[in-house]
């Protein structure tokens, strides 16, 4: 952007100041209109399944917040087209549920889920704790069959537990029957696990072998040409970057390395997405909140690409 574009853009900037206004993701407009959507944002302002720190039923609210610095521009470096200008986005709101109801918002996040997915539309689900991911992904299921699943995370989330838990999530959804293992991957984990289920688990120590691109690469590779759902669990980052989450893990990897690797991902047939596990209120400076909001604004714009190219 150079010269009058610049300088016009500056004089609109400044009357949508990042820390005033209505305060959409990215702001969008907020509606629940479905028709010509391309992608429909919707908050899960849930964390009843925690088993550590809770405090991300408060992350939809902040990664709103933060996308007003973090997409103060018209493009997000490094990618080189502006979403807004030719797609359809809106921000979809939030899940409202019953308090401290684990079946009323399980139920009622995939009824919503299922008319965004209905209608046509992408999903970008903005979490809450990691089970928020379970209902989302029944419904894109549900319309489009059985999905690969491409997991960032420092927890594999495969553990048989008798109650739902945001460690349970993927486990649940083999049970059920949505998810392709054999194409799916999981990437970046540095806890124990004892069964992978079927599906590819990258170790923290691959990923830091591996050049972003390579990662990329077999991630391509494994997932081929399915419909794919990508769950980002903030924790994949390592905790000095985002303190903010209910289960840290140190050892992972830096901010640049987890956008490299989403940049490189363009082409996958993403049907839907996510970023959860950002709690504001154990939040340093909001670091956290500011990671969160980029990544999603990231996978925003594959979302977008996938709708391009399939």
């Amino acid at each position: 952007m150079q010269g009058s574009d610049f300088a016009d853009y500056v004089k609109k900037v400044s009357k949508q100041a990042p820390y005033s206004g209505e305060m959409t993701f990215w702001r969008l407009p907020l509606s629940k209109d479905l028709q010509g959507v391309d992608v429909a944002i919707i908050g899960s302002p849930f964390d009843i399944s925690v088993t550590n720190r809770p405090g991300a039923r408060f992350g939809p609210r902040g990664l709103r917040e933060q996308s007003l610095y973090v997409g103060l521009f018209p493009t997000l470096y490094p990618w080189d087209f502006r979403p807004k200008e030719e797609f359809k986005i809106i921000d979809y709101g939030d899940i409202q549920y019953i308090m401290a109801s684990v079946d009323d918002f399980l139920r009622k996040s995939e009824n919503e889920v299922s008319d965004i997915m209905n209608s046509g539309a992408s999903v970008l689900g903005l979490g809450g704790d990691h089970l928020t991911s379970l209902p989302i992904i029944r419904a894109v299921s549900k319309k489009h069959g059985k999905i690969s699943v491409v997991h960032f995370d420092s927890h594999t989330d495969t553990y048989p537990t008798e109650v739902l838990t945001h460690g349970s999530v993927f486990y649940q959804l083999m049970q059920e029957d949505h998810v392709v293992p054999n194409r799916s991957i999981q990437l970046g984990i540095r806890t124990p696990w004892d069964d992978s289920l079927g599906y590819h688990v990258k170790d923290i120590h691959w990923v830091r072998k591996h050049t972003p691109e390579e990662i990329a690469a077999e991630i391509k590779e494994t997932v081929g040409n399915n419909k794919v759902f990508l769950s980002f669990d903030v924790d994949f980052i390592d905790a000095s970057y985002v303190p903010g989450t209910g289960t840290p893990v140190v050892g992972g990897p830096d901010t640049y390395t987890a956008r490299e690797i989403l940049f490189n991902l363009k082409g996958l047939n993403l049907v839907g997405a996510d970023v959860v596990e950002v709690s504001p209120i154990l939040d340093v400076a909001s670091m956290t909140q500011i990671v969160g909001s980029t990544i999603a604004l990231d996978l925003l714009h594959l979302l977008c690409l996938a709708r391009k190219q399939y």
